[in-house]
């Protein structure tokens, strides 16, 4: 129990990884302490920047090289309880390189399962081992209250629009996630900055804004959805109405060798906005297509035609991505369910242009991509 004087940590590995002179923040980073002495299981430390300490608050070590591991032996049990109920997706926190994900991954290997792994990006290491980390990924979170922490604030920004544009290259989704709307867990209404910074994620091409503590302890949790929902709604209409969806694909250099699946997804992205098509429409038992095409943010909702409930389930997630679960994938002539469902969808009618996009694939060797332009 803590006492005047004394914080207890249930860390025991503390005494071992903190030298004297380091920093230990608590709470957000809300207070700031430093390492003075240590002394067998009590570090000693002066209070640099003080403040009300409540139960379960977090605590970082920014420089210092942390022993645990990413993924503990509780976390392990927590995967494993999770998966036996069949989610779509693990988040794993405090990731520092690709072999954190790889660990998660043989776990989920090892249910026979096939659940989806989104790393999340809370300290300064994961910036320097990005690239791996995205690739070992299925999909990113950008942990702002974390990784904030650690990083001087002018940082962020800089970090989280680097990591939305590394994770397009990589066809991952990326979520931007914690203090979004921090003020609406006291009141009713959010700040204008706050406002303008869930409008700039939407406008920068995330793939998902996400809340936090706000609906998790806040005081008005419906009220904050709804505040969200709105501003993405506002500024995705302003982008529609000035063409702005075009801006978010990406820019190629005509002169330089792209990789293979985003010239494909260029292309198509490309011939949707030239003809003004109504729909893309994507045609994959596993979503490797639609992943591939929303990466390319195409100025037409995608449509992400699957067989497998769970592959239309972990779509959802995707920047501009409706999925559509149709049993007759892969059996019907995909021309022709393609302008069924664009018709059905209300996306497209007598003498409008579609898009229909299948044969992308995780493996190389097995890529046969095709674009077929249609008419309904």
């Amino acid at each position: 129990m803590g006492d005047e004087g004394l914080i207890p940590s249930q860390y025991e590995a503390l005494v071992d990884d903190v030298e004297c002179g380091d920093r230990i923040l608590l709470d957000d980073g809300k207070i700031e302490i430093r390492v003075e002495s240590i002394e067998g299981s009590e570090v000693r430390c002066r209070v640099v920047h003080g403040g009300i300490l409540r139960d379960k608050k977090g605590m970082n070590l920014p420089g210092v090289s942390v022993s645990a591991p990413s993924l503990t032996d509780k976390d392990k049990e927590d995967a494993r309880f999770a998966m036996q109920l069949g989610i779509d997706f693990l988040a794993l926190s405090f990731v520092r390189s690709a072999d954190d994900v790889i660990d998660l991954r043989r776990i989920v290997e090892g249910q026979g399962a096939t659940t989806g792994i989104i790393a999340k990006f809370e300290k300064p290491e994961a910036l320097i081992n990005a690239a791996d980390i995205i690739g070992a990924s299925d999909a990113i979170m950008v942990a702002r209250g974390d990784l904030g922490v650690e990083l001087t604030p002018e940082q962020v920004p800089i970090a989280q629009r680097k990591l939305i544009d590394m994770a397009r290259d990589f066809n991952r989704p990326v979520i931007v996630a914690t203090q979004m709307l921090e003020s609406m867990m006291n009141t009713t209404r959010p700040s204008r900055a706050e406002v303008s910074d869930v409008s700039q994620a939407v406008v920068a091409g995330v793939d998902a804004v996400m809340l936090s503590g706000e609906t998790a302890s806040g005081q008005f949790p419906v009220q904050t959805v709804q505040m969200m929902s709105r501003v993405i709604h506002q500024t995705e209409v302003y982008l529609f109405d000035e063409n702005n969806f075009a801006d978010l694909a990406r820019k190629i250099d005509s002169k330089k060798t792209v990789p293979f699946g985003h010239a494909v997804a260029h292309a198509a992205a490309d011939l949707v906005e030239k003809i003004n098509a109504k729909a893309i429409l994507s045609l994959s038992n596993s979503g490797m297509s639609a992943v591939t095409i929303s990466s390319e943010r195409p100025s037409a909702p995608l449509l992400a035609i699957s067989s497998d409930p769970v592959t239309c389930r972990r779509v959802n997630l995707q920047w501009g991505t409706l999925p559509v679960l149709a049993e007759e994938a892969g059996e019907s002539h995909p021309n022709i369910l393609a302008r069924q469902i664009a018709k059905e969808a209300g996306l497209a009618q007598a003498g409008d242009y579609i898009v229909l996009v299948r044969g992308f694939h995780s493996e190389m060797e097995l890529n046969t991509p095709s674009i077929t332009l249609l008419t309904i």
